[in-house]
């Protein structure tokens, strides 16, 4: 908890009657033309601190841009010091990077213990998606080696007889785009940990966040990313099975993995970070 009052904003000119009343201006940090960058231009022209929370390990620098134009915050906040070097070396400036460690994980770790569940569906499959094709106009297969589509599809080519598949669309994602797959899949869009964890005997997804809270509670958790060009922090966390092949695939679809998260969770429930003491220091 905070001494600060916090207050949510949907809008630009609901700031304009807090202004005289706001120490901070603090942002998630999405991918595109969206409001966490109308804010941060907002506080800037009004010369009030802005600060842009990345809680994850990936994107960094493509946060802040905008038609090829970069809007930086005064200052960003990442989860750990591996987070920080990540930022830097995708050309983050590192006087604005300080780490903040990561509530929200903390908070799952903490639950732990009452997540007491047992797998009731044997032969269920959940694919968690990504608007890959959305965020990468330019070809993600080119860049990347794979894109949600191509993953699906092997997916489905290789699960076993019996074994049904759906899809946990990503927030800024549509039914509409997966049109051609409806007669294959189901789909589900709120992400509910418990119904997820005990629903799904073979979870897979490729870069998503969502598969690091699984991999919390979860030692069977799969990253599959199609003759990949790039690598997926969860594998080094050891909260996935990191694999780029068809045949890696077809083997875990039989056997599951067993990853080992213990690390992890002792590396985020060690960092201590006072948020008022964080908050003064910026002041």
């Amino acid at each position: 908890k905070s001494r600060f009052e916090r207050k949510k904003i949907k809008k630009i000119k609901n700031l304009e009657k807090l202004k005289k009343n706001i120490n901070f201006l603090i942002t998630g940090s999405a991918i595109g033309k969206t409001l966490d960058k109308e804010i941060v231009a907002w506080g800037k022209r009004k010369k009030i601190p802005t600060i842009s929370i990345i809680e994850d390990w990936k994107n960094f620098k493509k946060r802040f841009i905008i038609k090829k134009k970069i809007y930086y915050p005064d200052f960003i906040f990442v989860v750990d010091d591996y987070a920080k070097k990540l930022a830097i070396k995708e050309g983050l400036p590192s006087k604005k990077i300080l780490i903040s460690g990561n509530d929200y994980l903390k908070n799952l770790i903490k639950k732990k213990n009452k997540y007491n569940f047992k797998i009731n569906n044997k032969r269920n499959i959940l694919f968690i998606s990504e608007p890959l094709s959305e965020d990468n106009p330019n070809k993600p297969l080119a860049e990347f080696g794979y894109d949600e589509f191509k993953t699906l599809d092997l997916i489905l080519k290789n699960r076993l007889k019996g074994y049904k598949l759906t899809v946990k669309l990503h927030p800024r994602e549509t039914i509409k785009k997966y049109f051609r797959y409806k007669d294959q899949v189901k789909f589900i869009r709120i992400k509910n940990l418990k119904k997820i964890l005990k629903n799904y005997d073979i979870i897979i997804g490729m870069n998503s966040m969502l598969l690091l809270e699984l991999g919390l509670y979860r030692n069977d958790i799969i990253s599959f990313r199609p003759n990949s060009n790039n690598n997926f922090y969860g594998g080094k966390f050891g909260l996935t099975k990191n694999i780029e092949k068809e045949k890696q695939l077809r083997n875990l679809l039989r056997i599951k993995p067993k990853n080992d998260n213990r690390k992890f969770i002792k590396s985020i429930i060690s960092t201590n970070i006072n948020a008022d003491n964080l908050l003064k220091s910026i002041k």
